[in-house]
């Protein structure tokens, strides 16, 4: 879905190396799947915050529980997108968020 306008360092398939990936990889902008297997998608947010203040996070989610929704943004998402909108606002986050 983002390329050719993004280039794409990376895709964990779980939570569970985030972290060594956002180390290692350094990218801007991660895009999370709220419901990541084995580390969910906040709890990687937050990891991810920790260890790489400046890299922005998007999740991603089918939930528009406005407290998770709070969660997210408190942990240090940069933005919160629904799935059924996320094709068309995703690539535009990313674009405001790296500019």
């Amino acid at each position: 879905m983002l390329e050719p306008d993004c280039e794409v360092v990376g895709i964990i398939k779980d939570g569970r190396n985030i972290v060594e990936a956002v180390t290692t990889l350094k990218p801007e902008v991660v895009v999370l799947d709220l419901s990541l297997p084995i580390v969910n998608g906040l709890q990687a947010c937050k990891q991810i915050k920790a260890v790489a203040p400046q890299t922005r996070v998007v999740i991603v989610s089918v939930s528009d529980d406005a407290d998770v929704t709070r969660e997210a943004l408190r942990l240090g998402a940069s933005a919160f997108l629904l799935k059924n909108v996320a094709a068309s606002e995703l690539l535009p986050t990313i674009d405001k968020l790296v500019a």
